[in-house]
């Protein structure tokens, strides 16, 4: 396949945080509920969204 030609594919790193921040948002910031709507624990949201702020600190 033509790299010119193919579809872009985007990092699964970005779409997670795309995702993440988008139902966050939608759930007007509730990480709660946004973790009960990805069906994950709301634990894994507060790690990553840390992660994230230490991630733009550190750049």
């Amino acid at each position: 396949m033509n790299p010119d030609t193919q579809p872009a594919i985007e990092p699964l790193w970005r779409v997670e945080r795309r995702v993440i921040e988008e139902a966050i948002a939608r759930c007007n910031g509730n990480v709660r509920l946004a973790a009960r709507y990805l069906e994950v624990a709301p634990s894994t949201l507060y790690r990553k969204i840390q992660a994230w702020q230490r991630c733009a600190r550190s750049s």
